[in-house]
């Protein structure tokens, strides 16, 4: 553990991992501040264990190559990586572990990956508070589960969640003050807690006519919003889950029927 003096991960003069390397283990190269690139394109790796490059603070960026051997990125593989602008996951990657890319605030962080991504798990907070501005969901047809805190305070501005992810959990998008537009699709029926609490959401919530229940906190402090119509067929609405929007000035429920409240719904 913590390795001030490593400037190169690899043999002789290449900071290529060499290609008999199939796993890494745990905090294999935490806290190395020199390491500045990692490059697996001429290994089979197929694990990067956990807090392997944890606070690799001058780590720019990460290069995977396609293949067939499947890839898992575990816990914290990458937290803390604050230099971190481009990591390559490519096409084999099958699962991205809890926190793994958290607080990778580099400006231009980004997730490049190859065609026919494989990917069909992201942990609980796997990208919070990172400056990552985009993931298109449309490129993980396997992913089916969006858990919680995934991508709450980065820097999302649009997100369109696809028909195969079948579940979002409390608080994914959380504090994205620079979301502001939203896509769920069919993953409308039930808003979780506290998911779009503190965006900057103007005209669209995602809520849909498919929307029966809306979690406690689901929209406070969304103050752009400054009209809201809550669908037909919602029966349940949490605490606090329009609070504290400042803007609010026009509420309309096109149900016959008053959906259940929980405490201080519009406070």
């Amino acid at each position: 553990r913590a390795c001030p003096n490593l400037v190169r991960v690899g043999v002789g003069n290449t900071d290529k991992l060499p290609a008999s390397v199939t796993d890494t283990d745990y905090y294999a190269f935490y806290e190395s501040p020199a390491i500045q690139s990692i490059d697996l394109t001429e290994t089979k790796v197929k694990s990067i264990g956990e807090c392997t490059f944890t606070d690799c603070t001058a780590l720019a960026s990460v290069t995977v190559t396609d293949g067939s051997t499947s890839l898992k990125i575990a816990d914290k593989t990458f937290y803390g990586c604050t230099a971190l602008a481009s990591a390559n996951i490519a096409n084999r990657t099958v699962s991205i572990g809890n926190y793994a890319f958290c607080d990778c605030t580099g400006e231009n962080f980004a997730i490049v990956t190859g065609s026919n991504s494989r990917l069909s798990s992201i942990g609980e907070n796997a990208f919070q508070n990172s400056a990552l501005k985009a993931f298109d969901f449309a490129k993980y047809p396997k992913l089916d589960n969006i858990p919680q805190y995934a991508f709450a305070n980065t820097k999302l501005q649009s997100i369109s969640v696809p028909d195969n992810i079948t579940f979002i959990g409390e608080g994914a998008f959380f504090g994205n003050g620079d979301l502001t537009n939203i896509d769920l699709a069919s993953n409308s029926a039930s808003i979780s807690k506290l998911l779009f609490a503190g965006c900057n959401l103007v005209d669209a919530t995602g809520m849909t006519d498919q929307t029966t229940e809306v979690g406690e906190y689901a929209y406070y402090g969304c103050n752009q919003i400054n009209k809201l119509i809550i669908p037909e067929n919602v029966t349940y609405i949490g605490k606090y889950a329009f609070g504290n929007m400042s803007q609010l000035a026009k509420v309309t429920s096109v149900n016959t029927t008053a959906p259940s409240l929980g405490e201080a719904v519009f406070s």
